[in-house]
């Protein structure tokens, strides 16, 4: 319904806590840090799963020779 999110939370989630911790100064606990960030996360995620990686799933199933032009042997 919504996505694999998992691959996007796994690239996001370490860049938007270390903004999060720069923002705040690093006056957050980890787990002060971790609810800030979540939102960010998920919606970063949701966003790159419906932008990015969908479409690159539809070509999981093409081989890549369906990619290279058709050449003539010399």
């Amino acid at each position: 319904k919504y996505g694999d999110l998992s691959y996007g939370i796994y690239i996001f989630s370490f860049p938007i806590q270390q903004c999060v911790t720069l923002y705040f100064q690093n006056q957050l606990s980890p787990f002060k840090n971790f609810l800030v960030s979540l939102p960010f996360i998920l919606f970063f995620s949701f966003i790159s799963w419906h932008v990015v990686e969908s479409k690159f799933m539809l070509l999981k199933d093409k081989k890549m020779k369906d990619f290279i032009p058709f050449r003539k042997q010399a």
